[in-house]
C-alpha cells in the first residue's frame, strides 16, 4: 500500500536525521591548515545516510561560483557581435561549444602521444 511505502520512508528519513544531528561537526579546517572537503565526508557516510547524503552530494556540487556561467557569456558576447549579426545561431552555439572544448581535447591528444 503506498501509504504504508510512505510513513516507512519518513520514517527512515527522521531516523537519518536525527543520527546526523548528532554527529561531531566536520571542522573547516583540518590539522595541517587545509580546508575540508564536505564532499569526501559525505562520500564516507554514504552508507550511513544514504537519502541525506544522495541529497548532500548533489547541492553540494553546484558551483559557488558564477563564474563559469560568466566566462560562456563573454564568449557568447564576442562571438555574437554586432558584427556578425548574420551568424546562424546554431553556428554561433557550436562556436562557442568549440572555444571550451578544444583546449581539453588538445590536452588530452597530447597526454596520448
Amino acid at each position: 500500500n503506498d501509504n504504508n511505502r510512505r510513513n516507512d520512508i519518513l520514517d527512515v528519513v527522521d531516523a537519518e536525521l536525527l543520527l546526523y544531528k548528532r554527529e561531531q561537526h566536520l571542522p573547516l579546517k583540518k590539522a595541517d591548515g587545509s580546508f575540508n572537503n564536505p564532499l569526501d565526508w559525505w562520500r564516507l557516510k554514504q552508507q550511513q545516510y544514504p537519502l541525506l547524503a544522495g541529497i548532500a552530494l548533489k547541492v553540494l556540487a553546484i558551483p559557488a561560483t558564477s563564474a563559469p556561467s560568466e566566462r560562456v557569456f563573454s564568449v557568447a558576447g564576442i562571438t555574437i557581435a554586432k558584427e556578425r549579426s548574420r551568424l546562424d545561431p546554431a553556428n554561433a552555439g557550436e562556436l562557442i561549444f568549440l572555444h571550451d572544448v578544444m583546449p581539453a581535447i588538445k590536452r588530452y591528444e597530447a597526454s596520448i602521444h
